[in-house]
């Protein structure tokens, strides 16, 4: 029975860490791991985006863009990327018509990553001590 909650929890813990490196990423409120802004008379050449966390931005077109970060006006680019933690608001803004694409991840934070590497040290205990006491058993004398 001990053996079955030690790989359960094992595999808990693996499945987590998988989980944070591979999905968690993408999953960014209200937007996933990519946006489309497009830029036309109809919303004054302009869009914006509204983040809180921890997340990664990468804004691309093949024609040049204003960034406004909070109000405040970065610059021009074809290219532009940064991380921002907390509450921020980001705008783009365009002279011309254009398409901008933007790239979203999210970054789990060192407690989501402790409670993974908890959760494999739980079990990897749980399963070692199992262990020894199998081998305590068959040879009757205790494990060192």
């Amino acid at each position: 029975m001990r053996k079955l909650l030690g790989v359960s929890i094992l595999l808990c813990g693996f499945l987590y860490l998988v989980f944070l490196l591979t999905l968690y990423p993408m999953l960014v409120r209200e937007y996933g791991s990519h946006e489309q802004m497009v830029l036309n008379k109809n919303n004054q050449f302009t869009d914006a985006l509204y983040l809180n966390g921890d997340i990664s931005v990468r804004l691309t077109s093949d024609t040049p863009f204003t960034v406004k970060i909070d109000g405040e006006k970065v610059g021009e680019f074809k290219t532009y990327s940064a991380r921002f933690r907390g509450e921020h608001l980001i705008e783009v803004e365009s002279d011309q018509e254009c398409i901008v694409y933007a790239e979203l991840r999210q970054h789990p934070s060192a407690i989501e990553y402790a409670i993974s590497v908890i959760l494999i040290g739980v079990g990897t205990v749980i399963l070692t001590s199992e262990r020894k006491q199998k081998i305590e058993v068959n040879t009757g004398k205790p494990f060192l």
